[in-house]
């Protein structure tokens, strides 16, 4: 009853079972001083049959020893019994530590399990983070991408529209260089450009004055114009 009385914990179960170990603990001490007196008693009463002492106080002496006899038997009964629970409440008390400290111990893993999702969480928000902003840049790139092919497209729209006035100034000038020659043809096929005279110095200077002019207007139409 010491020892479960010592072993007892704080708490309700472990104060009831404190205080019901000190009481069977001071029951156990007053049921052995007054076996002790019984003793002393039962002794005397020996020493009184060894003197041959008066039989009525033999008498009272064994009945006292028989009533005490009875007495104890019943406190050692309610002592085991008490033990028995104090036993009962101690291994009770055993299975509560064991419980707290495997309690403990999932805790200490569930909490070091919480520890690492939030590492993993502040990784992920700060990946989130970046990937944001990798796709922000991304969109700004595209946009520039479509406002340059934008850009790239108009200025094709407008060299495909510089190249056919092009091919027209230069359809003209080709159609105005083959009327020039032409012409230059019939004035030398006309009679009085068969022979030398008078009149042919004029003509052919005509004819070649009208071919420069033809060909200088094709130039200018093809050499003076903004290259694209």
């Amino acid at each position: 009853a010491a020892e479960l009385a010592k072993a007892a914990r704080p708490g309700d179960e472990a104060a009831a079972a404190g205080d019901a170990a000190a009481t069977a603990l001071r029951e156990a001490e007053e049921a052995l001083a007054e076996m002790a007196s019984v003793g002393h008693e039962l002794a005397k009463l020996e020493a009184l049959e060894r003197s041959n002492a008066t039989g009525g106080a033999h008498e009272a002496l064994r009945e006292r020893l028989e009533a005490l006899q009875v007495e104890l038997d019943e406190r050692a009964e309610l002592l085991q019994l008490q033990a028995e629970q104090l036993r009962q409440q101690a291994d009770m008390l055993q299975h509560i530590d064991q419980t707290n400290e495997t309690l403990e111990g999932k805790n200490k893993a569930l909490q070091e399990e919480n520890d690492a999702l939030v590492r993993t969480r502040g990784e992920l928000i700060k990946e989130n983070v970046r990937l944001d902003n990798e796709v922000a840049r991304v969109a700004d790139e595209l946009e520039a991408e479509r406002a340059e092919r934008a850009t790239a497209a108009a200025a094709a729209e407008q060299a495909r529209h510089d190249v056919a006035q092009l091919q027209k100034e230069l359809a003209d000038a080709t159609a105005k260089k083959n009327a020039a020659k032409s012409e230059a043809n019939h004035y030398k096929q006309r009679p009085e450009f068969a022979h030398p005279g008078p009149g042919w110095t004029n003509s052919a200077m005509f004819a070649t004055a009208a071919a420069a002019a033809a060909a200088g207007a094709y130039a200018a139409c093809h050499f003076t114009r903004p290259q694209r």
